[in-house]
């Protein structure tokens, strides 16, 4: 499953959700290198940043499209997962907490969150590839 803007919406607040990949934009991603090791991600469709929403610290936030401002809760490093997979984990800046599927899910339409990571397994692995 891929990475989706829900409902292909673009509004900040728009809700980051799992779904079947179609190739639609709103499941399409630019990876903008900040240096340090660290990027950020825009939504093709919208424009808007990936985004812990609220800048919270806590397990099972929000993650959802949001205006770049150039903040923690929009910044991330990778964690190379998997020895060689191709997966990576994606680590938050501000709370070092990384992007996950809510509860392990493996519907379509399953909620993105933060959460503590190494915690759930397999629901913080990500793969990039090309549309």
């Amino acid at each position: 499953l891929a990475l989706d803007a829900s409902g292909a919406a673009t509004a900040n607040g728009t809700q980051l959700n799992q779904s079947t990949y179609h190739a639609g934009t709103n499941q399409q991603w630019n990876i903008n290198p900040l240096g340090n090791w660290q990027y950020y991600a825009t939504g093709v469709a919208s424009g808007r940043a990936v985004d812990v929403n609220g800048y919270s610290m806590d397990d099972n936030a929000k993650v959802d499209l949001w205006t770049w401002a150039n903040v923690g809760n929009q910044k991330f490093v990778l964690g190379d997962e998997g020895g060689g997979s191709g997966y990576c984990s994606v680590v938050f800046v501000h709370s070092g907490k990384a992007m996950q599927v809510l509860n392990n899910s493996s519907a379509v339409g399953a909620h993105i969150v933060q959460y503590t990571l190494g915690a759930n397994g397999h629901n913080q692995w990500w793969q990039f590839r090309a549309p």
